[in-house]
């Protein structure tokens, strides 16, 4: 299930394998050059516009944040953009699963949202099956 407690918190530390965590002090390193383009194909407007809704009841109307990666929708946005969706070559079918699973998760309560298993598991089953990964 790509459920928040699930995915940010795993796709965080993706993340900083992939771009480091800079140095401390002093000395302030630069993180890798990690999936800014990724492989795959481009979201759509769609299903950028549907992720957008999920993160907007996600963080905003949910209040669920992941310190320093998560605290606000735009953020969520750049977030699964960068490093999820660049992850997948994204074809009509793929998009139309992701649009799928994001308008049903965002149609969800908070309680549902946020629950390891909902009445969404279906459509995040759906992306799996049908978006071939990049990598």
């Amino acid at each position: 299930m790509l459920t928040p407690k699930k995915t940010i918190p795993s796709l965080a530390v993706a993340m900083l394998a992939l771009t480091g965590c800079g140095g401390d002090g002093d000395t302030n390193g630069t993180g890798g050059s990690g999936a800014t383009g990724g492989t795959g194909g481009s979201p759509g407007a769609g299903l950028n516009a549907t992720l957008e809704a999920w993160c907007m009841k996600l963080v905003d109307e949910c209040n669920y944040t992941y310190p320093g990666v998560v605290t606000t929708a735009e953020e969520c946005v750049t977030f699964f953009n960068t490093y999820l969706l660049a992850y997948y070559n994204i074809d009509a079918t793929c998009e139309a699963a992701f649009v799928s699973y994001f308008n049903c998760g965002a149609a969800l309560s908070c309680p549902e949202l946020l629950a390891d298993s909902n009445s969404c598991d279906s459509q995040y089953d759906a992306v799996f099956d049908t978006c071939d990964y990049a990598m």
